[in-house]
């Protein structure tokens, strides 16, 4: 019995020694190559888009109304460092983490000590390093280089482009990848244009191209001709980087996977949705996009004054071509008196002291009030009942 046993274990020791030389761990390509590329260690990399290699005296523009609904007629600019950019955007994203984010801070990338940008002290081997720092320095470099940027207030794109969550979806480090599916996308667009004021693209174009694009160039991640719409796969598909990899999921994993695009691209957007459409449970929910621009209106007087929400929904979800519309509600589904008159709707916050202590009801996880959000219920009823 003794010469069985031992003779099994050498059996067994044997293939797994023979299996690790044949067979070593490795991680999937797309990996490697953005860890070759990219570290968020980004204070010991001069590595793009990680880093984006500028210092960080460069200036950041803004306008300098930070409210949406500033009367003037023609905006005028603020400019501060890089750094004091990044600062604020750091000690704005801690302060509004997600109370399930809080026990992760450090995993996430934020400092330790103080949780601030004066905490002292790293960990060796980048185990101080999390999401935070790409996400900053990304979201950072489309606003000194997407001239759509230009009229965005600064709390809009603290709130819904820096930030690198939506609602309660796994965190993972997906605006690296992000960034180099829009980047070509993008720089073609620009190429075409004479990149003077009277030429720069519209954040609608930017919107209709990638939405119109995106879906194909991603798919190479999931060897697939394109990301698709499956049913009922929230919430097991549903974050950015298991959509990327599955290669398809339903309406909210779309949704926040195409915000995070236009995010990457320095647009403000948010998920958006119902719970319950005619606040009944058994009727299902829907999840779809709203983005922000200015792209006729930046100038204007009172309500309209420094642009608008408009919603939208993906390609895969709807179908739609670059044909379409974006600013014409009318063309989505959902966006009717029949469907909005006995449901409720909301859009998902970060910021937890303007939301004044609304939330975002999440369909997969109606218990969970982590999320804030915005009352959105008399904007599609007033949009979708003309």
């Amino acid at each position: 019995l003794h010469l069985l046993i031992s003779l099994l274990f050498a059996i067994v020791f044997n293939h797994h020694e023979n299996s690790q030389a044949v067979s070593p761990f490795a991680y999937s390509s797309f990996i490697t190559e953005q860890r070759l590329r990219c570290t968020t260690a980004v204070q010991n990399s001069n590595r793009h888009p990680c880093n984006t290699g500028e210092s960080n005296d460069a200036m950041i523009t803004w306008p300098a109304s930070q409210s949406i609904s500033s009367s003037s007629s023609s905006p005028s600019y603020s400019k501060q460092t890089k750094q004091e950019a990044r600062s604020e955007i750091i000690s704005y994203l801690y302060k509004n983490l997600m109370p399930f984010d809080f026990l992760n801070a450090r995993s996430l990338g934020f400092p330790p000590s103080d949780n601030s940008t004066n905490g002292n002290g790293t960990l060796p081997d980048g185990l101080s390093n999390g999401i935070l720092e790409p996400t900053v320095n990304i979201s950072l470099y489309a606003k000194q280089n997407y001239p759509w940027t230009k009229d965005v207030p600064k709390d809009l794109y603290y709130e819904y482009v820096a930030s690198f969550a939506n609602v309660n979806e796994a965190r993972s480090n997906w605006r690296p990848v992000f960034h180099d599916l829009v980047q070509p996308i993008i720089e073609k667009i620009l190429t075409s244009k004479s990149r003077d004021s009277s030429d720069i693209p519209t954040a609608k174009e930017i919107v209709q191209s990638l939405n119109d694009q995106i879906w194909t160039t991603a798919a190479t991640y999931s060897n697939s001709e394109s990301i698709k719409f499956q049913h009922g796969q929230t919430p097991l598909i549903y974050d950015p980087m298991s959509v990327l990899i599955f290669g398809y999921a339903s309406c909210t994993g779309l949704s926040i996977f195409f915000v995070n695009i236009l995010r990457t691209a320095g647009i403000p957007a948010r998920l958006a949705g119902t719970a319950a459409w005619n606040d009944k449970e058994e009727d299902g929910n829907h999840s779809w996009i709203e983005f922000w621009s200015c792209d006729d209106d930046c100038g204007g007087t009172g309500d309209s004054a420094g642009g608008r929400w408009h919603i939208m929904e993906s390609k895969p979800a709807s179908g739609s071509h670059g044909d379409v519309d974006l600013y014409d509600p009318c063309q989505w589904w959902f966006c009717n008196e029949e469907r909005v008159k006995d449901t409720f709707f909301w859009a998902a916050r970060l910021d937890r002291e303007e939301s004044e202590g609304i939330l975002f009801p999440m369909a997969w996880d109606l218990d969970n009030i982590g999320v804030v959000g915005e009352d959105r219920t008399a904007y599609m009823r007033d949009l979708c009942s003309g």
